[in-house]
């Protein structure tokens, strides 16, 4: 532990801090003399520091405040300072925590890495420059930690969502069916899938470009979430094809939503100057049809249907 210490410090004092955002550090400290070697050579690196000589008073401040590192003594006047360390860790988005001890004991340092510190540092005196480094690099580590998990979510969210549309796509749309039927069993209620297809749309590409027709998709598409409730999952099932999920609805909503659908498309500037008449056809479903899939099957047979007698 000791030796990847000391790699990880090379490699912050390996790196520049020009150009790069002072941290705010919140010392919890409450030896005045140890207190000011801390402040002075945090300072001294362009950090600002906001000193406490209570737990309590940390407790209370962030959670209405954010600092990029919180240092926090081993030993304080009104508690632990591990239990304070485990209480800090529990609250909401915690920023990393550097525990500074006079004992050099390696139990001590163990304690405080289980209950959530990022880093420890013996109190020597001396021990500023050290400090400095082990903040720096804490929030350093932090850093790239909060930029990975941000990418994970986005990479979460792409693999669930259309990427023209954002709309969830078919592969989501499976899943959320599921748990739909899941969930309308267990509550006792029922619910519908609609199927909807934008007509003429392989006109729209071949006399305006698909270019056009990819325009004209993100716009469909926002035109239904403007014609379905928000707790309606809405869903990109292919092509000009589209399905939305509605809790607590039946094959009763057919006409109200037919309206809504055709009023939106007659609203729409973009698709008003096409060259092609474009309308929708609409099929509904509801769970009186069998299982996930046998509803959302009845539910495209009802479209085609549609689209057979409106022409």
């Amino acid at each position: 532990m000791k030796a990847q210490r000391e790699e990880e410090t090379k490699q912050v004092d390996g790196q520049s801090r020009k150009g790069t955002e002072p941290l705010t550090v919140a010392l919890v400290e409450d030896n005045p003399d140890h207190a000011l070697i801390a402040a002075e050579a945090l300072e001294e690196r362009g950090h600002r520091v906001v000193h406490f000589d209570k737990g309590a008073d940390i407790l209370i401040a962030t959670q209405t405040r954010i600092w990029d590192v919180i240092v926090l003594d081993y030993v304080l006047p009104d508690k632990s300072g591990l239990d304070l360390l485990e209480e800090l860790s529990a609250l909401e988005d915690v920023p990393p925590i550097v525990m500074i001890t006079a004992s050099g004991s390696e139990a001590v340092a163990v304690a405080a890495l289980k209950k959530g510190a990022s880093d420890y540092v013996v109190k020597t005196g001396r021990h500023g420059p050290e400090l400095s480094r082990a903040v720096e690099l804490a929030a350093a580590k932090h850093r790239m930690s909060e930029m990975a998990r941000a990418h994970r979510k986005e990479l979460e969210h792409q693999a669930k969502t259309d990427a023209l549309t954002g709309l969830l796509n078919r592969r989501r749309l499976a899943d959320e069916l599921g748990m739909a039927a899941l969930r309308a069993a267990r509550r006792g209620e029922p619910y519908a899938v609609v199927m909807i297809d934008l007509n003429h749309f392989k006109q729209i590409n071949d006399r305006c470009g698909h270019v056009t027709g990819d325009a004209v998709l993100v716009e469909f598409a926002q035109i239904l979430r403007g014609c379905f409730r928000k707790y309606d999952i809405l869903a990109r099932y292919g092509g000009d094809e589209f399905v939305v999920i509605m809790p607590r609805a039946t094959q009763s909503c057919l006409a109200s939503l037919v309206d809504r659908i055709r009023r939106g498309l007659d609203r729409s500037e973009l698709i008003g100057k096409l060259d092609v008449e474009v309308s929708a056809s609409v099929g509904v479903a509801d769970s009186k049809s069998g299982g996930p899939e046998d509803v959302l099957k009845a539910a495209d047979r009802a479209m085609y249907k549609y689209k057979k007698r409106t022409g």
